[in-house]
C-alpha cells in the first residue's frame, strides 16, 4: 500500500543523507564546521553534534524528517504513527525517564517542558533537553524549522539547512497562493469530532491558503456549532475519513452545498496539526478539491482509496488508516 507522500519521503530519504554529513563536514583544516558546536537552543547548550535524538513530540519529528535529519533520531513519542518501527519514549508530559537514561541518547526534543524531576535526572546525566514550542501560526514556522535544525545539526550548518528546508515547503505553499490569487470558495475544515478549524487557528490558515473562504468566521479556537456552521452553507468540507459518513448525516449540516454536492472530502488532520513537508501536501490537495481545474491533484491515500466524493466513509476510513502515515512519523 502506497504510504502518505510516498514521493516525499524519498525525497527525505535522499535529504537524510545531507543531514548525516551536516554533523561530520570537515573543513579544510580537518576541524568541523566552524562556529556549529557548541550551540545554544532554548536556553540549552548543547556541546557536540547529537547522534542518539529522542523527539518526545510528533511536531518535532515531523520536522526533523523535513530536514531529513532522521538518521540522528533513535526514538520518539508514544504519539507518533510509525512507518518503520522505533522505540518509544513515553511523551513530553510523561516522559519514560528510565528508558531514555538506557537508551544512549544524547539529546532530548519536546513541543512542551518535561516534568522539572525528569529533566533534571537527564541533565544530571549529561542529557540536554531542549524545548521547542510549536508554532501557533504559520509566520512562526521558521524559527521553529530553525530551533530544531540548529540543535541536529549546529548553528551554521542547521541554520542553512532550517532556511533552505522551509523554504521548499514555503514555495509549495506560495505556488498554489498565486495559482489562486483571488479566489475564494466557502469551505469548512473539521479536525475531529466538533473540532472546527476557525480563521484563528492555524489550520484555518492552512484552509485559506487553500483558495477557501472559512465558513466558521463565527468561531474561535476551534470551537463552533454544526448548527452554526451549516448557517454558512459551506460549499465543501474536509473532514477525517471516518468522520465522512457522520457530516453527511449530521441534522444540520446535510442541508449544506457541501453535501448536497457530493463535496464533503477526506482529508487526514495531521496535514495540518504536524508542521513538516505534509504541510504543503495538505494544502495542495484541498486546493485540488476545490479547484480542480487550477491545481493537479496530489498522490496521497485519500486520492487512491476516497477519490470520489461520494465514496463510504468507512471505506476511506479504512484505506487511509492502512497507508496514511506521514513522514513525520515514520519514526
Amino acid at each position: 500500500m502506497r504510504k502518505l507522500c510516498a514521493c516525499a519521503l524519498t525525497t527525505l530519504t535522499l535529504l537524510a543523507a545531507f543531514s548525516l554529513s551536516a554533523c561530520s563536514k570537515k573543513k579544510d583544516d580537518g576541524g568541523t564546521v566552524k562556529n556549529d558546536y557548541p550551540v545554544t537552543v532554548g536556553g540549552v547548550e548543547i556541546e557536540r553534534c547529537p547522534q542518539n535524538v529522542i523527539s518526545l513530540s510528533p511536531s518535532i519529528t515531523d520536522i526533523i524528517y523535513t530536514l531529513g535529519s532522521d538518521a540522528q533520531l533513535i526514538g520518539v513519542s508514544d504519539q507518533c504513527l510509525p512507518e518503520k518501527e522505533l522505540p518509544r519514549f513515553g511523551s513530553a508530559a510523561l516522559p519514560d525517564t528510565d528508558a531514555i537514561l538506557g537508551s544512549g541518547a544524547d539529546l532530548v526534543l519536546a513541543a512542551e517542558a518535561l516534568p522539572s524531576g525528569d529533566r533534571q535526572r537527564l541533565a544530571d546525566k549529561g542529557i540536554p533537553v531542549v524545548t521547542v514550542p510549536a508554532g501557533a501560526s504559520y509566520d512562526e514556522l521558521p524559527e521553529q524549522y530553525a530551533a530544531v535544525a540548529r540543535a541536529m545539526s549546529g548553528a551554521v550548518t542547521g541554520e542553512k539547512n532550517a532556511q533552505n528546508t522551509f523554504s521548499r515547503v514555503d514555495g509549495r505553499i506560495k505556488t498554489v497562493k498565486n495559482t489562486l490569487k483571488g479566489k475564494a470558495t466557502p469551505a469548512a475544515l473539521l479536525l475531529g469530532n466538533g473540532i472546527v478549524a476557525t480563521p484563528d487557528t492555524f489550520a484555518g490558515e492552512m484552509l485559506a491558503f487553500a483558495g477557501g473562504r472559512n465558513a466558521a468566521q463565527d468561531g474561535k479556537n476551534y470551537e463552533l456549532s454544526y448548527e452554526k456552521l451549516a448557517k454558512a452553507n459551506p460549499a465543501a468540507i474536509f473532514c477525517p475519513a471516518e468522520l465522512t459518513d457522520a457530516v453527511r448525516a449530521d441534522k444540520y449540516l446535510k442541508e449544506t452545498d457541501a453535501v448536497k454536492a457530493g463535496r464533503v472530502y477526506a482529508v487526514s488532520p495531521y496535514y495540518f496539526e504536524r508542521p513538516g513537508e505534509n504541510l504543503a501536501l495538505g494544502v495542495e490537495l484541498m486546493a485540488a478539491h476545490l479547484y480542480p481545474e487550477l491545481i493537479k491533484m496530489p498522490v496521497t491515500p485519500e486520492t487512491e482509496a476516497a477519490s470520489e466524493p461520494a465514496e463510504s466513509g468507512a471505506q476511506a476510513a479504512s484505506a487511509a488508516q492502512s497507508g496514511a502515515k506521514l513522514p513525520a512519523e515514520s519514526a
